[in-house]
């Protein structure tokens, strides 16, 4: 079940603003930015510090469904495919010391219900990020949790801590001036 919901997500990827298939995709957006960037530039590297079994699953539920609903022929009704996803989610469990557990956030790191979730997670999570941002958006790529960020100061600070969604993800941030 966790392969089918994860390629029922995989679609949906590549309509993130954020989306990065690999490297050589990195390089060949990057090329695009034209602009001479101005001295206000600051561009950072953002690393979600094991994002799968953080995401917070009502709010990746929430993004999820929203993703699923735009598509105008699903081959898998989206409640289908959201059901699936519980099912997975609801009985993911892990044995440590001889006992058994149930996880009851994100997803196991690792399991086939992982990428993607995140990713489309991730996309739902960056949009409020962003608008919440004193920084003017140049150029903001993502693969997975790993984050580049080119944009320009609005305000004389940039407070990375007013931008915070929730409270289960944990960053890295390496920010350098132009």
């Amino acid at each position: 079940m966790a392969e089918i919901v994860e390629n029922e997500l995989r679609a949906h990827l590549t309509s993130l603003l954020s989306y990065i298939q690999d490297n050589p995709d990195l390089l060949n957006k990057l090329q695009k930015i034209q602009q001479l960037l101005p001295e206000i530039t600051i561009l950072f590297y953002l690393d979600v510090i094991a994002l799968y079994p953080r995401v917070p699953r009502q709010k990746a539920r929430a993004a999820l469904e929203a993703a699923l609903l735009q598509w105008d022929h699903p081959s898998i009704p989206t409640y289908d495919v959201l059901a699936m996803m519980d099912t997975v989610l609801d009985n993911n469990t892990i044995k440590f010391n001889d006992i058994h557990y149930i996880q009851t956030e994100g997803t196991a790191i690792g399991s086939h219900l992982g990428m993607n979730y995140a990713s489309i997670y991730m996309g739902s999570w960056e949009k409020e990020l962003f608008r919440r941002s004193s920084c003017h958006s140049i150029a903001y790529l993502r693969f997975v949790d790993d984050y580049l960020y080119i944009c320009n100061y609005i305000k004389k600070t940039f407070y990375m801590k007013n931008c915070f969604i929730s409270n289960k993800l944990y960053f890295v941030m390496k920010m350098t001036k132009k």
